[in-house]
């Protein structure tokens, strides 16, 4: 009993080896490592019909080509009777319950008709004669080529976007700096205005990694270490910086405003805050630049209420119409007053910083106005409690997932500015600075006054006020804003906003030039 199962064990084991050798054996086969396998139609004998192809070829040609068997089907249907084609034909249903009355699918007779006018045929001409019309109202409408979008249909406020302004007066188109420099190269005087836009682009755009001051870096370990089991995370070492642009009497108080900025936007964006709580907490980090020494002093200024309101500086259309609203829509009012209800679009922005003017300046300028007429009476875009000053960077606040484009507003309101400047013919060289602010995220822009409008260069990241790092990132390109307004912009408001204030005082007394305080012969000069 044992013999034999120990037997056929042995067998089983020696029929095992054999067939594992031969399948070893067949896959190392010549055929196997060259790709063929025996089924390869090298290794197949030709079939009866390739050999019969092959004995008489002109007997197994194909009589007609694809082509004319085309031909032969399309004359086919030609031929076909269409005496029921007038008839309409079954048409397919569509998805969804079908309708009551199935007699109007089911195929029906056209009856043969007397001749002279009925009813039906009566108002298929009516039909007829109001699609004509319909189709030549089309024709004679207003081409969209060159227009841009059609501002006369009612869109909301919250949908116009930078596709809409660069077909208004003045146009604002959105390009990059590599674009401005290629696309204006040519003119000098384009050319000046790039590379000065050129210069503050690269002063926001590259700043250094480490933006937090190396002194408050043992505060900010000590605040991790308070923290149960060291949650809160604090900034790495690489964020640190020993040689920084801030005062250092003001290092402690700058960090207690970072706090504070952190702490209040989490909780508006937790609490879904009204936009004017996000700009009373980002209004803390602008005071905070008013209290720092500099040549010139600034002011932070609300300007959310004031408006575009003089009549030559709001935007239009191509064809001369003001955009205007009209509830929470947009349409173009004609200049005649037929819709009176209407509102141009002026939008407005939330912050602005300006140039803090000396008594001496102001008196020139009240001087100034008073020969002049209410419309002129204004160093800005806006007629109101802001027209003594000298802007040089606006903001614009959303809360988040507010809907609308900030760029808008801020492109809408530097037009406004850019026709000012024209107006006076004053110098439009200078580039516009613009930040807004949508939610945590803040972003810069450049407006520059290229060819017959504005270029928009942006939106770059500035920061976030989520974190830390982001905060501080912020106010590194605050203080460069902050330094080119207090420096370049200064000049170039003294060499020709206050240089036509002291022309226009010297006409309007009598008196002159070199009467005037403040150098006007140069300026005299300059203007002629």
């Amino acid at each position: 009993m044992d013999n034999s199962s120990d037997q056929s064990r042995s067998f089983s084991i020696l029929q095992w080896r054999d067939d594992v050798s031969s399948t070893i054996r067949a896959r190392s086969s010549p055929d196997r490592l060259s790709g063929r396998s025996k089924h390869h139609p090298s290794n197949r004998r030709p079939s009866r019909y390739l050999a019969e192809v092959s004995a008489n070829p002109q007997k197994h040609q194909p009589s007609r080509s694809r082509t004319q068997a085309r031909k032969r089907k399309r004359n086919m249907e030609e031929e076909e009777d269409y005496s029921l084609a007038a008839a309409p034909k079954f048409e397919k249903r569509g998805r969804g319950r079908p309708p009551k009355n199935e007699k109007q699918y089911a195929p029906q007779t056209i009856p043969i008709r007397a001749a002279g006018p009925s009813s039906t045929t009566s108002q298929s001409s009516r039909a007829r004669s109001k699609s004509q019309s319909q189709s030549q109202s089309r024709k004679g409408s207003r081409s969209r080529k060159g227009k841009g979008k059609e501002f006369h249909d009612i869109i909301s406020i919250a949908s116009i976007t930078m596709a809409h302004l660069q077909f208004c007066d003045p146009p604002v188109v959105k390009r990059t700096l590599n674009e401005i420099k290629h696309i204006y190269r040519a003119d000098l005087e384009d050319k000046a205005k790039v590379g000065k836009a050129a210069d503050l682009y690269w002063k926001l755009e590259d700043i250094p990694h480490a933006v937090i001051p190396s002194s408050l870096k043992a505060s900010y370990e000590a605040a991790v270490e308070d923290t149960p089991d060291k949650s809160r995370r604090g900034p790495r070492n690489i964020d640190y910086h020993d040689h920084l642009p801030y005062p250092p009497h003001r290092l402690a108080t700058l960090k207690q405003i970072v706090d504070s900025v952190l702490k209040k936007t989490a909780w508006n964006h937790k609490r879904g805050a009204h936009e004017r709580q996000w700009g009373a907490t980002i209004n803390l980090l602008l005071e905070e630049f008013t209290l720092w020494p500099r040549e010139v002093e600034m002011k932070a200024l609300n300007v959310e209420n004031c408006t575009v309101d003089i009549e030559g500086l709001r935007t239009k259309l191509n064809s001369g119409q003001i955009l205007s609203y009209k509830t929470e829509s947009v349409a173009a009012r004609t200049d005649d007053g037929s819709d009176e209800p209407n509102q141009s679009v002026s939008k407005m922005v939330d912050w602005t910083l300006a140039i803090d003017l000396d008594d001496e300046d102001e008196d020139i300028i009240d001087r100034a106005f008073n020969k002049m007429n209410s419309g002129e009476c204004s160093l800005n875009q806006s007629s109101s409690y802001i027209r003594k000053s000298a802007l040089f960077t606006d903001f614009e606040l959303k809360k988040p997932y507010a809907g609308g484009d900030p760029g808008v507003q801020l492109a809408l309101w530097e037009s406004g500015a850019l026709l000012k400047r024209r107006w006076h013919n004053w110098d439009t060289s200078i580039p516009m600075p613009g930040v807004f602010v949508d939610g945590h995220v803040w972003h810069w822009c450049l407006f520059v006054a290229l060819g017959k409008g504005l270029v928009m260069l942006g939106p770059f990241l500035m920061g976030t006020t989520e974190t830390i790092v982001g905060v501080w990132q912020i106010i590194y390109r605050l203080n460069v804003i902050v330094g080119w307004g207090t420096t370049t912009y200064n000049q170039w408001f003294q060499d020709n906003v206050m240089t036509w204030a002291r022309r226009r005082v010297a006409i309007a007394e009598g008196r002159k030039p070199e009467d005037i305080k403040g150098g006007l012969a140069s300026g005299l000069k300059m203007q002629a």
